[in-house]
Protein backbone atom coordinates (compact mmCIF):
# COMPACT_ATOMS: atom_id res chain seq x y z
CA UNK A 1 0.00 0.00 0.00
CA UNK A 2 2.77 2.31 1.16
CA UNK A 3 4.56 1.51 -2.20
CA UNK A 4 1.34 3.03 -4.02
CA UNK A 5 1.14 6.05 -2.39
CA UNK A 6 4.62 6.86 -3.03
CA UNK A 7 4.60 5.68 -6.80
CA UNK A 8 1.61 8.14 -7.14
CA UNK A 9 3.02 10.95 -5.26
CA UNK A 10 6.04 10.58 -7.40
CA UNK A 11 3.93 10.55 -10.52
CA UNK A 12 2.30 13.97 -9.36
CA UNK A 13 5.90 15.02 -8.61
CA UNK A 14 6.77 14.85 -12.24
CA UNK A 15 3.39 15.79 -14.09
CA UNK A 16 2.15 18.93 -12.03
CA UNK A 17 4.52 21.17 -12.75
CA UNK A 18 4.08 20.71 -16.56
CA UNK A 19 0.60 20.32 -16.07
CA UNK A 20 0.68 23.80 -14.14
CA UNK A 21 3.25 26.04 -15.80
CA UNK A 22 0.73 25.33 -19.54
CA UNK A 23 -2.17 25.84 -17.39
CA UNK A 24 -1.05 29.12 -16.21
CA UNK A 25 0.32 30.14 -19.99
CA UNK A 26 -3.04 29.05 -21.11
CA UNK A 27 -4.88 31.42 -18.45
CA UNK A 28 -2.79 34.02 -19.42
CA UNK A 29 -3.48 33.53 -23.18
CA UNK A 30 -7.10 33.69 -22.71
CA UNK A 31 -6.65 37.39 -20.37
CA UNK A 32 -4.62 38.66 -23.37
CA UNK A 33 -7.63 37.78 -26.00
CA UNK A 34 -10.29 39.38 -23.52
CA UNK A 35 -7.80 42.56 -22.94
CA UNK A 36 -7.71 42.61 -27.07
CA UNK A 37 -11.40 42.47 -27.60
CA UNK A 38 -11.60 45.23 -25.43
CA UNK A 39 -9.37 47.71 -27.26
CA UNK A 40 -11.06 46.49 -30.13
CA UNK A 41 -14.39 47.21 -28.92
CA UNK A 42 -13.19 50.68 -27.79
CA UNK A 43 -12.00 51.55 -31.06
CA UNK A 44 -8.59 51.13 -32.23
CA UNK A 45 -7.27 53.74 -34.98
CA UNK A 46 -6.38 52.39 -38.32
CA UNK A 47 -2.12 53.68 -37.68
CA UNK A 48 -2.46 50.95 -35.03
CA UNK A 49 -3.86 48.19 -37.85
CA UNK A 50 -2.05 45.79 -40.42
CA UNK A 51 -3.75 45.68 -43.89
CA UNK A 52 -3.30 41.78 -45.18
CA UNK A 53 -4.74 41.06 -48.48
CA UNK A 54 -4.82 37.23 -49.89
CA UNK A 55 -6.84 35.24 -52.20
CA UNK A 56 -9.87 33.39 -51.44
CA UNK A 57 -8.35 30.40 -51.66
CA UNK A 58 -5.21 31.47 -49.45
CA UNK A 59 -6.70 32.09 -46.41
CA UNK A 60 -7.06 28.17 -45.66
CA UNK A 61 -3.59 27.19 -47.18
CA UNK A 62 -1.82 30.39 -45.64
CA UNK A 63 -3.32 31.01 -42.56
CA UNK A 64 -4.02 28.82 -39.31
CA UNK A 65 -7.07 29.95 -37.64
CA UNK A 66 -7.65 30.07 -33.85
CA UNK A 67 -11.53 31.03 -34.51
CA UNK A 68 -13.53 33.72 -37.15
CA UNK A 69 -11.60 36.25 -36.07
CA UNK A 70 -7.68 35.59 -35.06
CA UNK A 71 -5.66 34.15 -37.02
CA UNK A 72 -1.62 32.58 -37.29
CA UNK A 73 0.04 34.52 -39.92
CA UNK A 74 4.08 33.87 -40.27
CA UNK A 75 4.33 32.94 -36.63
CA UNK A 76 2.27 36.30 -36.09
CA UNK A 77 -1.23 36.48 -33.87
CA UNK A 78 -3.33 38.58 -35.96
CA UNK A 79 -7.03 39.79 -34.48
CA UNK A 80 -9.67 40.80 -37.36
CA UNK A 81 -11.12 44.03 -37.00
CA UNK A 82 -12.28 44.93 -40.39
CA UNK A 83 -12.94 42.37 -43.37
CA UNK A 84 -13.33 43.65 -46.80
CA UNK A 85 -13.91 41.09 -49.89
CA UNK A 86 -12.99 42.08 -53.57
CA UNK A 87 -13.73 40.15 -56.21
CA UNK A 88 -11.38 36.62 -55.38
CA UNK A 89 -9.21 39.09 -52.68
CA UNK A 90 -10.15 39.25 -49.32
CA UNK A 91 -8.35 42.03 -47.15
CA UNK A 92 -8.47 42.19 -43.48
CA UNK A 93 -7.55 44.85 -41.54
CA UNK A 94 -6.04 43.75 -38.52
CA UNK A 95 -4.47 44.44 -35.03
CA UNK A 96 -0.97 42.47 -34.58
CA UNK A 97 -0.98 40.85 -30.93
CA UNK A 98 2.34 41.09 -29.48
CA UNK A 99 1.39 39.58 -26.28
CA UNK A 100 -0.30 36.24 -27.62
CA UNK A 101 2.44 36.14 -29.95
CA UNK A 102 5.01 36.15 -27.36
CA UNK A 103 3.02 33.37 -25.36
CA UNK A 104 2.64 31.32 -28.04
CA UNK A 105 6.44 31.29 -28.90
CA UNK A 106 6.73 30.73 -24.94
CA UNK A 107 4.31 27.37 -25.41
CA UNK A 108 5.95 25.88 -27.90
CA UNK A 109 9.42 26.37 -26.36
CA UNK A 110 8.38 24.85 -23.40
CA UNK A 111 6.27 22.01 -25.37
CA UNK A 112 9.82 21.41 -27.09
CA UNK A 113 11.76 20.78 -24.18
CA UNK A 114 8.87 18.47 -22.25
CA UNK A 115 8.36 16.30 -25.15
CA UNK A 116 11.94 16.24 -26.13
CA UNK A 117 12.02 17.89 -29.63
CA UNK A 118 15.57 18.57 -29.03
CA UNK A 119 17.67 17.21 -32.06
CA UNK A 120 20.84 16.97 -30.22
CA UNK A 121 18.48 15.19 -26.67
CA UNK A 122 17.34 12.95 -29.94
CA UNK A 123 21.04 11.88 -31.39
CA UNK A 124 22.27 11.19 -27.63
CA UNK A 125 19.17 8.94 -27.09
CA UNK A 126 19.78 7.14 -30.26
CA UNK A 127 23.28 6.72 -29.49
CA UNK A 128 22.36 5.24 -26.45
CA UNK A 129 20.16 2.82 -28.12
CA UNK A 130 22.70 1.57 -30.77
CA UNK A 131 24.98 0.91 -27.50
CA UNK A 132 22.60 -1.04 -25.51
CA UNK A 133 21.90 -3.09 -29.10
CA UNK A 134 25.61 -3.89 -29.58
CA UNK A 135 25.70 -5.63 -25.98
CA UNK A 136 23.33 -7.78 -26.67
CA UNK A 137 23.68 -10.84 -29.40
CA UNK A 138 20.60 -10.51 -31.07
CA UNK A 139 19.43 -13.80 -34.05
CA UNK A 140 22.10 -16.36 -34.64
CA UNK A 141 22.61 -16.72 -38.47
CA UNK A 142 22.67 -19.96 -39.99
CA UNK A 143 25.04 -20.91 -42.72
CA UNK A 144 23.60 -20.51 -46.41
CA UNK A 145 24.23 -24.26 -47.70
CA UNK A 146 22.83 -23.33 -51.24
CA UNK A 147 26.30 -22.52 -51.94
CA UNK A 148 27.37 -25.47 -51.64
CA UNK A 149 25.28 -28.59 -54.32
CA UNK A 150 25.32 -31.22 -51.21
CA UNK A 151 24.99 -30.61 -47.88
CA UNK A 152 26.68 -33.62 -46.78
CA UNK A 153 30.11 -32.31 -48.17
CA UNK A 154 30.08 -28.91 -46.71
CA UNK A 155 29.46 -30.54 -43.15
CA UNK A 156 33.13 -32.82 -44.38
CA UNK A 157 34.93 -30.23 -45.26
CA UNK A 158 33.97 -28.19 -42.23
CA UNK A 159 33.45 -30.53 -39.78
CA UNK A 160 30.51 -31.98 -37.89
CA UNK A 161 31.20 -28.98 -34.79
CA UNK A 162 29.29 -26.60 -36.86
CA UNK A 163 26.33 -29.33 -36.86
CA UNK A 164 26.48 -29.68 -33.11
CA UNK A 165 25.65 -25.86 -32.56
CA UNK A 166 21.82 -26.48 -34.02
CA UNK A 167 21.45 -29.86 -32.14
CA UNK A 168 19.21 -29.05 -28.43
CA UNK A 169 20.12 -30.44 -25.42
CA UNK A 170 18.38 -33.45 -24.06
CA UNK A 171 15.40 -32.07 -22.03
CA UNK A 172 15.61 -32.40 -18.57
CA UNK A 173 19.52 -31.82 -18.64
CA UNK A 174 21.35 -35.05 -17.26
CA UNK A 175 22.20 -35.39 -13.44
CA UNK A 176 25.80 -35.43 -12.71
CA UNK A 177 26.87 -37.95 -9.71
Amino acid sequence: MKKKIVSILLLACLILPVISTLSWLKYKKYKVRKKVKREIIAGISRDNLVLLGFLSSETKTKLRWEHSKEFEFENQMYDIVETNHVKDSVYYWCWLDNDETQLNKHLKTLAEKTFNSNPQKKEKQNQLVVFFKGLFCEKFSSPNLSLYSNSHDYFKRKGASLYLIYIRPPVPPPKFV
